[in-house]
């Protein structure tokens, strides 16, 4: 989960590859992984620490609703 201006920091770009390649390896090993980039979601206003945002009701329903899709909640 990406939030806000991710582009603009040459810290965060670097992250992007690594954190692609693990999506992609627990995927392989059946594990369950999705990339989201917020802004592009419509949610904006955010930085690296979602829930600690403005709006954390709005990203753990969009949490919630993934985890019931693919099945992992109890």
């Amino acid at each position: 989960m990406w939030g806000d201006y991710i582009a603009q920091s040459a810290l965060w770009m670097r992250f992007i590859p690594a954190s692609q390649t693990d999506g992609a390896a627990l995927r392989a090993e059946d594990g369950v992984a999705h990339w989201w980039e917020l802004p592009k979601l419509g949610v904006t206003g955010n930085g690296h620490m979602q829930m600690m945002d403005k709006n954390p009701d709005q990203i753990a329903r969009m949490i919630q609703k993934w985890m019931a899709e693919k099945g992992l909640m109890r």
